[in-house]
């Protein structure tokens, strides 16, 4: 049950919340393109490293849940489990680097 809800949010982290953050950065664009304007970039800029970071703290839970289903099976595990672990765990690695390069530029 828990690696099912782990994969779950995974496809949330990977493949949903960009593909919105996409859509709301298309939509920005064409609706300041309709009006004679011009797109500013920060706003944008903003919304993709949010959900860069809602990503990450959603491959958090998901290898949280992955990694206690991974240490509930029996011993001899395998290794694809570990490998999947790992790949639960590369937006969170990616979401710390944002978080931190943003706390250290201010």
């Amino acid at each position: 049950m828990m690696r099912s809800v782990s994969w779950a949010l995974m496809l949330l982290a990977v493949v949903v919340i960009p593909a919105l953050a996409y859509w709301q950065a298309d939509w920005a664009m064409k609706a300041q393109g309709e009006r004679g304007g011009f797109a500013c970039g920060m706003p944008l800029l903003s919304l993709f490293l949010l959900a860069v970071l809602v990503s990450g703290l959603l491959s958090l839970v998901a290898a949280v849940l992955n990694g206690l289903d991974f240490k509930a099976q029996l011993a001899p595990r395998r290794l694809l489990r570990v490998f999947e672990l790992v790949c639960m765990a590369a937006p969170l690695l990616l979401g710390v680097a944002v978080l931190l390069a943003l706390l250290i530029t201010g």
